[in-house]
């Protein structure tokens, strides 16, 4: 059922004549300011105005208005959501008003629920084979080494390249998070509608990768330190294993990440 929300009307908190300073007397001109920008339909000029206002004199009455402004006016509804509930967790929060966002709250959440989530499209599938592909020559294949030099050395290598990449994905992974706490910093010093939303679509944007990075970081590091303890040391050579059971390393591209199959005896 929709719920009808209005402006309230907000000046700077009292206080005595004598202790009144130029602070609260710019908060009540920046109020007046942004209620005229609301009435001329400057939505976006409404909420820089309130917002200016509020850290000239923190009242809740201010953080209620832009949160009204977004949600009704702007149709931003995760912008609404922050600000509502920054007005509800406020000392001077009114306990009618509160009710009011808390009940908005779940309304915005119950409709971005309902909104279908787009599903990307299924790759394509690989090409298959011939139906009667033609034998590999055997004629100039080299004869296997008599010892298991050749499948500790490969076991070496692997190890240490998973062990490397997976470091610096690792690595990667830390700085995009860095990158996207300033986001989020920046994100909250934002005035408008359009900044705000470059904020938020950056830190999000950095933050997946972020964790991409660090899950197959985590992901090569491990299969490289399993490689490394099980057969990449210098222990004396073993008799070479059977063909189809060298172990063997592939990657696979999947749609926001990446696969590492490992097979055959280690």
């Amino acid at each position: 059922m929709p719920l009808a929300l209005a402006l309230l009307p907000v000046g700077a908190a009292p206080t005595p004549a004598r202790a009144q300073s130029a602070e609260t007397e710019s908060a009540d001109a920046l109020a007046k300011e942004a209620r005229g920008h609301y009435d001329q339909g400057r939505f976006e000029q409404a909420v820089a105005s309130y917002l200016k206002a509020y850290r000239q004199s923190p009242s809740a009455g201010f953080l209620y208005n832009v949160a009204v402004i977004y949600d009704r006016k702007l149709n931003e509804s995760g912008l609404a959501i922050d600000f509502y509930r920054r007005y509800i967790v406020a000392d001077d929060a009114d306990p009618a008003a509160v009710e009011r966002a808390t009940a908005r709250i779940k309304a915005l959440k119950s409709t971005a629920a309902a909104e279908p989530v787009p599903v990307e499209p299924a790759p394509a599938p690989a090409s298959r084979p011939a139906a009667n592909p033609e034998p590999e020559s055997t004629a100039n294949v080299a004869p296997a080494p008599a010892g298991g030099e050749g499948a500790t050395s490969g076991r070496k290598i692997a190890a240490y390249t998973m062990l490397g990449i997976g470091g610096a994905a690792l690595v990667g992974g830390v700085a995009l998070g860095v990158l996207a706490a300033s986001a989020e910093d920046k994100y909250a010093k934002a005035e408008t509608v359009g900044d705000k939303k470059n904020m938020q679509s950056l830190g999000r944007s950095e933050a997946l990768a972020g964790d991409l990075l660090m899950g197959g970081g985590v992901a090569l590091a491990g299969v490289g330190l399993v490689l490394l303890l099980t057969g990449g040391g210098d222990a004396a050579p073993k008799a070479a294993p059977a063909a189809d059971s060298e172990p063997e390393v592939g990657f696979s591209p999947l749609p926001g990440g990446l696969a590492v199959f490992v097979g055959g005896a280690l």
